[in-house]
């Protein structure tokens, strides 16, 4: 995966940490037993700004790529091992969380946080969740895990917002697994 580089001038992700982490991907890939790296960790990196750096925008998609199809390949393997019966019980009852969230009162889904997202934008990425007849339907995991949130002093917390469109992605994923 190439990425861009700001300028000098322009501040960007450190270029020896993603590509640190970018090695343990490879890895990953090589060896799809192994665990370098998880979803869950790729979800959670964060990384210093330098002068000169890799684009922030760029870095941050590709890294949601990436999360993807390691976590599609999770979910894959443990289809395999437990069965479709159990599995789609399982995205069962994550689609119940889904709805317990979607179901109240938007100040009341997440925490304010201090450092929070855009109240507004994080309704906007909801209003596009929609559980019928105990299937979801939802923007692309992908579009999920770019989208611009924004940030805002006493916004929904980020940590809980993103646990939360992890739990949709997944259920999105799933969902493709079992049709």
């Amino acid at each position: 995966m190439a990425l861009e580089r700001v300028s000098n001038t322009v501040l960007g992700y450190d270029s020896e940490q993603v590509d640190a982490l970018l090695d343990r991907v490879r890895r990953q890939y090589e060896k799809p037993k192994s665990r370098f790296i998880t979803p869950a960790m790729l979800a959670s990196v964060e990384f210093d700004l330098a002068p000169g750096g890799y684009r922030i925008d760029q870095t941050d998609a590709a890294l949601a790529e990436v999360a993807i199809e390691f976590e599609h390949r999770e979910l894959k393997a443990r289809l395999e091992r437990i069965g479709t019966k159990r599995f789609r019980a399982e995205t069962r009852s994550l689609i119940g969380t889904i709805v317990k969230v979607l179901s109240q009162d938007e100040k009341k889904q997440f925490s304010p946080a201090r450092n929070g997202y855009h109240p507004k934008r994080v309704r906007e990425i909801l209003r596009k969740l929609v559980v019928q007849e105990g299937l979801l339907s939802a923007p692309s995991p992908s579009e999920l895990k770019t989208a611009p949130l924004g940030r805002k002093n006493g916004g929904p917390a980020r940590i809980e917002v993103n646990e939360f469109l992890g739990i949709v992605v997944s259920v999105i994923q799933r969902q493709e697994l079992v049709r």
